[in-house]
């Protein structure tokens, strides 16, 4: 009896297990696995972005999420956003179509009081309204508030849209910061197109010394700027699809599908809002 009981208090070699065999035990399920930091700079991250986009975006499924890879690119994008802004409000042409809004808005709203459809009263009160408005420090905050709004919107949004295209389409668990990553990176490229239209705005050539990009227009339509915005427009597609291949391992095309689809769907709402602008003014 006794040595049945010593039998059943001591431990069995069998069941014991040296530290060396336990280090050899595959972690436990739902475990975190800390991913190592990125190997590059930030720095060369963001120009490397434009000549090897996929070794960058290949370390990055591979490292640790890095703040600075959405978030420096970004801020970038909104300093040159406001540079942007006050340059074409800066602009004679520009100035003068909104002093032509101006006037015809004046306009209408003293038809309308003379009409009956509204008070001298209320008309007053529109036009002391859009006199504030059109002040010119009330367009540049206008101006520089919208273009920060955009960029804002474009950095988060296009995030969401690869994170939801990654879950659903690609049934890939991204992580929602991965995807802020890509669309991140990607923005280098649409700060490119930023200073491009402020170069095109400012006309940045010393005089005699050459034509600007916005002198090479074509016959009709379609001209060269154009081009160079639309071609800026599809790398950036191709950028964040390139990134979202990455992420989940999959082909290009199969990534590039989606994205570019949404890219036009954004593009249609964009010019269907614009016409209603249009249509209002």
């Amino acid at each position: 009896m006794s040595a049945g009981l010593r039998q059943l208090r001591t431990p069995s070699c069998a069941g014991r297990m040296t530290d060396q065999e336990s280090n050899l035990q595959p972690p436990l399920l739902g475990a975190k696995i800390s991913l190592p930091p990125p190997a590059s700079s930030l720095l060369s991250r963001l120009l490397n972005i434009f000549a090897i986009p996929s070794a960058v975006f290949e370390e990055m499924s591979k490292s640790r999420h890095s703040t600075g890879n959405w978030l420096l690119p970004t801020a970038l994008c909104c300093v040159v956003m406001v540079m942007w802004s006050f340059a074409v409000l800066a602009m004679p042409a520009m100035q003068k179509n909104l002093a032509e809004v101006h006037e015809k808005q004046i306009q209408t709203i003293e038809t309308a009081v003379a009409e009956g459809k509204q008070t001298r009263s209320q008309g007053d009160d529109l036009i002391k309204t859009i006199n504030t408005i059109m002040q010119p420090t009330v367009m540049r905050v206008l101006a520089v508030g919208g273009g920060l709004a955009g960029v804002i919107l474009r950095v988060f949004g296009w995030a969401f849209v690869l994170w939801l295209i990654a879950r659903r389409f690609l049934q890939f668990p991204l992580p929602y910061s991965k995807a802020l990553e890509v669309v991140g990176l990607s923005g280098m490229v649409a700060l490119l197109d930023t200073v491009v239209r402020l170069a095109l705005v400012v006309e940045l050539h010393p005089p005699g010394a050459g034509i600007a990009v916005s002198d090479l227009g074509l016959s009709g339509s379609f001209n060269l700027t154009h081009l160079l915005m639309n071609l800026l427009r599809f790398w950036l597609l191709a950028l964040m699809a390139t990134g979202l291949a990455r992420m989940t391992s999959v082909v290009w095309f199969r990534a590039a599908l989606p994205v570019f689809v949404c890219g036009m769907v954004v593009d249609l709402l964009a010019a269907l809002f614009g016409f209603g602008l249009l249509r209002a003014g």
